[in-house]
């Protein structure tokens, strides 16, 4: 089916001074001006307001703090003229903190340390690094820190809160000023060499030392995985029939035993002791099997009963 279209002509040309609505006709050059000049240059841009958009200005003086907007490439910006006035120092801020903090805060001003003369406290349960990993946990309503990781000292003392140093850190060496006290059950040391200056060694030591309590000290040697074949030497408290004058007749009166290491048949030995006299043996002696020798006479004795 063939399609036709119109041409226009001249007298299609509309010659009114309006717009119409009409598809196929074409407006004049005087119609269109005629309609804009009617229209459109009757339009004027409002003022801006706080509460109106509308056109701005530049060209404000400054005043006081009070500065101008300028164009850049059709941009705006304020320029705030700036000088650093700031003088103050990290000792002026070490002063200040001391002096706010009364003393219970003071900051070092030779070697960068700080000293809390009361209480830290934190308001979380946790101390966090700079990358956000938990360092040390705090367990709450107990007096206990829970580190992550390693505890590093940089410097070499540790110092107690009057001041003097309570250990000092040397590498792996570790050397206590004072007196080192263990309340655990066991005190295991895998040293190679363990050297004492005390002439005297005190074993089961207690608040109230009784028979009881020391019955059973000594020293024992670990020779095999068997407590029982171990040697050792031995103090009990009723041996001898529990008579500590020297006056009973049974056997082991000192109280002491010495074993060998024995895999099998395993016995403490009772330990009986030599007198030394001039005169004849009398007396309670040592206990029973305990020797006496008379050393004028050159007479060895043996008590029997």
């Amino acid at each position: 089916m063939a399609t036709w279209k119109k041409v226009l002509t001249e007298s299609d040309i509309a010659t009114a001074d309006g717009l119409g609505t009409s598809d196929t006709v074409v407006p004049s050059q005087g119609a269109v001006k005629t309609y804009v000049d009617a229209n459109v240059s009757t339009y004027s841009l409002p003022l801006s307001s706080s509460s109106t958009r509308g056109g701005v200005k530049i060209g404000y003086s400054e005043n006081g703090k009070n500065y101008p907007v300028e164009l850049s490439s059709e941009k705006m910006f304020v320029n705030v003229p700036w000088t650093d006035a700031n003088t103050t120092t990290t000792a002026d801020v070490k002063t200040a903190l001391n002096a706010d903090m009364g003393g219970a805060f003071t900051v070092g001003d030779s070697n960068d340390t700080m000293v809390v003369a009361g209480t830290i406290r934190a308001g979380a349960n946790e101390i966090e690094t700079s990358n956000g990993t938990t360092a040390i946990t705090l367990v709450a309503n107990a007096s206990t820190i829970a580190l992550a990781g390693n505890l590093q000292v940089n410097g070499n003392n540790i110092v107690a809160s009057t001041g003097v140093t309570a250990l000092t850190l040397s590498g792996a060496n570790v050397t206590v000023a004072g007196n080192l006290t263990v309340s655990g059950t066991t005190t295991t040391v895998n040293s190679t060499t363990v050297e004492v200056a005390d002439k005297l060694i005190k074993l089961a030591n207690v608040a109230t030392p009784t028979t009881t309590t020391g019955s059973g000290g000594g020293v024992q040697i670990e020779t095999s995985g068997t407590e029982a074949q171990f040697p050792e030497f031995k103090w009990t408290k009723d041996l001898g029939g529990g008579n500590t004058s020297g006056a009973g007749t049974a056997n082991g009166l000192t109280g002491w035993t010495l074993s060998n290491h024995r895999t099998s048949n395993q016995a403490d030995h009772y330990i009986s002791i030599m007198d030394f006299g001039t005169a004849d043996a009398s007396g309670n002696s040592a206990g029973v099997g305990s020797f006496y020798l008379e050393t004028d006479a050159q007479k060895l004795y043996i008590r029997t009963a």
